[in-house]
């Protein structure tokens, strides 16, 4: 599938301090043809459907990432949390993706 073939970048800092740790950065596609990403038109016995509008997106996706990961005292399980805010070719991504986690290791 040629509209799948992309090339990948990202490019972020990091930044360390005693009890946390931040992170920015962008990441991005560019992708060899536009993504369909559902079919212009569909057949099932004598009904034929067909999508209004455009059925595809762009070749172009980047997102602004943000991370940071907090100590919480002495506790071994520091705590996560990142959010990706897409600022081009958005039009299939949700508008903001965070997520939240503890961590452990073992």
């Amino acid at each position: 599938m040629q509209q799948l073939r992309r090339f990948v970048w990202r490019a972020g800092i990091w930044f360390p301090l005693e009890s946390a740790t931040f992170d920015l950065g962008m990441s991005g596609s560019e992708y060899a043809a536009p993504i369909q990403w559902t079919p212009k038109q569909v057949t099932s016995g004598t009904q034929t459907i067909t999508v209004l509008g455009r059925n595809e997106v762009g070749t172009t996706a980047v997102d602004f990432l943000a991370g940071v990961k907090v100590r919480l005292g002495s506790s071994p399980f520091p705590l996560s949390g990142a959010v990706t805010v897409p600022v081009a070719g958005a039009s299939v991504q949700p508008i903001v993706a965070g997520m939240v986690a503890f961590e452990a290791a073992f």
